[in-house]
């Protein structure tokens, strides 16, 4: 199937919680056969590394529409690869959506970019939110995974003083504190439309089914308990000799930094650290500010009035377990509704205990005094109880490691997608089906001469795919990924054997659905559950050039479906 999935922004300009949480998602979904997008808006300018030694300064630069290119009058697009997935980059010619629902001129402008996909998924809906009307058109079934509450509240429910909201009541509390105009009212009217036109919802958190529900937003919304990718996870077992706590996000005001920092300024002992991950923006004023609690840092990111505390900048994915070895516990200091973040998640999947705000969906996950510990939001001295307690009896970090749960793994919570992706395209066939049944028997009729004999002499039909590209293959990380799928015209079992330079290495049983498939061959109903998707491992193959070979056997024929030459990494035809 072609998915496209859709969201405000992405890599590589932003890689906060949701962006690293849909990759995640596509990657596994090529994984798992299907052919995937991401659609994204690009709200700002490239930007640059600083003269300083670290990167967590950058200032904006010029530079032009960076391989953008006019799709009309109205905006532009770009293209182009993160990892493996392809990834389409849209933004105006000249004005810049962050308020409002929907954009009408910016439906006719994709409906050619959207019209080949078979499912729409949105993980954020802001500023793309105009997409979900074009899929009504194109009658393209479609899929809300909520990451937040911004279709509520374009601020996440803070009122314009900084304290939690809990809703805007048809925009009326948010005319009455946040001093909105009647514009607000509009906007709750199209979000609500947004939301009640999506085919179906998911949630990662009930927190955010309650909140929405509570609203008013009544809805049936589906629980999909967020995953990790474990890919780049290893078990950590190294015993830590210095306590290390670290702060891992964005320097924003809402991810409560400067509550951690005065709460660790006020623990008393000299051997502790605090490392600080994220982006200090020198054009982000609540960055600036952060770094005057600490008196500024040095070139080397340690802070000038208390050298226990240390900016240590972005770092590569690739980097997370080096990082987590030498971390006793993460903090989490949100001071707003935070739904689930993925740090928390991480660090539990590195045992590691978490020390968070007790809001939003973290209470979900973490526990007090069992997992981690949970401190009232934006308390100070609540924090800093917790951290100078487990700093007198550091035995506290053992104990709570012991009692953690590892989360689910992106393989889980894709499944649920996949099955509902699936389900929307079966229900997209059967209806077309049902609308063209004349077309469709006469196109029976015509293969039923073939069809007959087929069936007498046991035909194997199939093909191989990837994730990415038909008719190739990937190899990485020593394992080399195969999908695609395989039948018996008789219905005979199907049994795929793999081998790599004559030797056999791995086997397959075809068992997955391909509505697709079935759709090119509607008289064999093996066709319906003829897909395949299989790794195996190649990390004791010597360098060099080496033949692939897949062969589809049943009980009375076989049929090698492809024969190729790789190399590790590299890949001919």
């Amino acid at each position: 199937m072609n998915i496209l999935y859709v969201l405000h922004q992405f890599f590589p300009m932003h890689y906060t919680g949701t962006e690293r949480h849909t990759l995640d998602i596509a990657k596994q979904m090529q994984r798992m056969g299907h052919y995937v997008t991401v659609l994204t808006y690009e709200p700002s300018s490239p930007r640059k590394k600083s003269s300083f030694s670290k990167s967590w300064f950058t200032e904006e630069i010029d530079n032009g529409d960076d391989g953008f290119v006019n799709v009309d009058d109205y905006i532009k697009k770009k293209e182009y690869q993160i990892e493996s997935i392809p990834v389409v980059s849209i933004k105006h010619h000249k004005k810049r959506i962050a308020f409002e629902i929907f954009d009408p001129k910016f439906e006719a402008s994709l409906e050619d970019m959207i019209s080949k996909f078979h499912v729409v998924h949105f993980t954020h809906p802001a500023r793309l939110a105009s997409v979900l009307k074009v899929c009504k058109k194109l009658k393209i079934p479609t899929v809300l995974t909520l990451t937040d509450n911004w279709l509520l509240c374009d601020k996440n429910l803070v009122t314009i003083d900084q304290n939690l909201c809990n809703g805007p009541q048809g925009g009326k509390e948010c005319m009455r504190v946040c001093n909105y105009g009647n514009e607000v009212v509009s906007r709750y009217t199209d979000a609500k439309y947004f939301f009640d036109n999506v085919d179906r919802v998911f949630s990662g958190t009930n927190f955010v089914r309650k909140t929405f529900w509570e609203n008013g937003w009544q809805k049936e919304i589906e629980l999909n308990n967020f995953a990790i990718d474990f890919f780049y996870l290893d078990e950590q077992k190294i015993a830590i000799d210095e306590l290390v706590f670290a702060f891992i996000g964005s320097f924003m005001w809402h991810k409560g930094l400067h509550v951690l920092i005065e709460a660790f300024k006020k623990v008393v002992n000299k051997q502790i650290k605090l490392k600080i991950y994220g982006n200090a923006d020198t054009i982000n004023e609540y960055a600036t500010q952060t770094l005057n609690l600490v008196g500024g840092v040095r070139s080397d990111g340690i802070s000038k009035n208390d050298e226990r505390i240390e900016f240590c900048g972005t770092f590569d994915y690739e980097e997370l377990p080096k990082i987590m070895k030498n971390v006793s516990a993460i903090v989490i200091p949100s001071v707003y509704k935070e739904i689930y973040p993925l740090v928390m998640q991480t660090a539990l999947a590195f045992k590691k205990p978490v020390i968070a705000s007790d809001v939003g969906g973290i209470p979900e996950v973490i526990k007090n005094e069992i997992n981690g510990f949970l401190f009232p939001v934006g308390d100070v001295n609540k924090l800093r109880d917790i951290l100078q307690m487990i700093v007198d009896d550091p035995k506290i970090i053992d104990k709570l490691s012991q009692n953690i749960t590892i989360p689910r793994r992106i393989e889980e919570e894709c499944i649920t997608y996949d099955n509902a992706y699936r389900n929307f395209y079966l229900e997209t066939k059967t209806n077309h089906v049902q609308e063209n049944n004349k077309i469709q028997s006469e196109k029976i009729d015509e293969i039923k001469p073939i069809t007959s004999e087929l069936k007498q002499n046991d035909e194997i039909f199939g093909e191989i795919e990837t994730a990415t590209f038909k008719e190739k293959f990937s190899v990485n990380v020593n394992e080399l990924e195969i999908s695609g799928w395989s039948f018996s015209s008789i219905g005979n079992p199907i049994l795929l054997e793999i081998f790599i330079d004559d030797k056999k290495v791995g086997k397959i049983k075809p068992n997955m659905k391909r509505p697709d498939v079935f759709d090119v061959y509607p008289s064999y109903k093996e066709a319906l559950e003829s897909g395949f998707s299989s790794k195996v491992n190649v990390g004791k193959i010597n360098e060099g050039e080496h033949v692939m070979k897949v062969v589809s056997k049943s009980k009375k024929n076989q049929k090698i479906l492809k024969s190729v030459k790789f190399q590790l990494g590299t890949i001919k035809k």
